[in-house]
């Protein structure tokens, strides 16, 4: 057996540990309504937040802007994600239970299940989203 045979699990375990080391420790940012506020006009800087709600879970955000535009702020791994949703971006917008399910359009794009506190504040974005759909 040659010493390339014997130390190719070594280099393994040593990617793996790398890997876990600099991504696995890695927390998702906290989000609050400031934060996605901020973020939102950071990324958007015509829009002004006026409205903003926090998913159950903390890890998304719905806000509402002056100029009628629907943001969205999603944490992924440890960075946050911004969206801004025009008339005809949404393919459908329901409720169940306590949670919004936004379905954008788009091939591949994932469909976004928003937990909220209580049955009223979800039909109140799933009235808000609706019209975002271009449906009549």
């Amino acid at each position: 057996m040659s010493w390339q045979m014997v130390l190719a699990p070594f280099g393994v375990i040593f990617i793996i540990a790398l890997t876990w080391l600099f991504g696995g420790l890695k927390q998702t940012p906290a989000l609050s309504q400031t934060s996605a506020k901020d973020r939102l006009s950071q990324d958007f800087p015509d829009c002004s937040p006026v409205y903003c709600t926090l998913s159950q879970t903390g890890d998304s955000a719905l806000l509402e802007t002056t100029g009628g535009h629907i943001g969205l702020i999603i944490a992924k791994g440890n960075r946050l994600t911004s969206r801004l949703w025009h008339s005809g971006d949404l393919e459908s917008v329901d409720t169940m239970d306590n949670a919004v399910i936004v379905r954008p359009r788009g091939l591949g794009t994932p469909t976004i299940h928003f937990a909220m506190d209580d049955g009223s504040k979800a039909a109140q974005w799933r009235d808000l989203l609706s019209p975002l759909t271009g449906k009549a």
